[in-house]
């Protein structure tokens, strides 16, 4: 699953020169326990390669739980949940049925030693 940041897990969009934009915290934990159910995280933001320091450094001081980070460019996966969209909202307030990752299990390689 990709999730975008800025303004869909932050209250912000953040800006070079701004300061650190807040998370949307109940967002967070939705993705932290996705994590920790086996499903392969990636965090997408258009922000720039030169900007991934910053970035993992507020995805750390909120404790985002991923399996990578994608600057600039969208991997493929099989979901996508973005603020620009009508469906970011939508679904972390359990609105949305298509795509839903409680009715989506993941039967792939599984991140987590068990």
């Amino acid at each position: 699953m990709a999730f975008d940041l800025d303004g869909t897990i932050t209250k912000t969009v953040w800006f070079p020169g701004q300061s650190d934009p807040e998370p949307k915290l109940d967002r967070i934990a939705k993705i932290n326990r996705l994590y920790d159910d086996c499903y392969t995280i990636f965090i997408y933001t258009a922000r720039r390669e030169e900007h991934r320091e910053i970035t993992e450094a507020w995805l750390a001081r909120w404790n985002v739980k991923y399996n990578a980070l994608v600057c600039g460019k969208l991997a493929v996966t099989g979901i996508y949940v973005d603020d620009m969209a009508i469906n970011a909202d939508t679904y972390f307030n359990d609105g949305e049925t298509r795509g839903n990752p409680d009715e989506v299990r993941c039967t792939c390689v599984c991140h987590k030693d068990h």
